[in-house]
């Protein structure tokens, strides 16, 4: 029975931590399109508020 529980939460530890780097390339791709640099810790521990938050800031490219 421990070792079920213990399989079961190290996936889910795995799929938090894939998410989590997951939203953070999102971010960060938003971010360096808008002309910022990173951007991809916001993505990381906010999700999808940190894409709200990056898809907010404004315009930052040089044309």
């Amino acid at each position: 029975m421990t070792d079920s529980i213990n399989s079961i939460l190290l996936f889910a530890s795995f799929a938090v931590i894939f998410s989590a780097v997951i939203w953070g390339f999102v971010t960060r791709t938003i971010s360096k399109n808008k002309g910022y640099k990173g951007g991809f810790w916001w993505g990381f521990w906010l999700n999808i508020i940190g894409v709200i938050v990056v898809a907010c800031r404004p315009n930052n490219n040089n044309k």
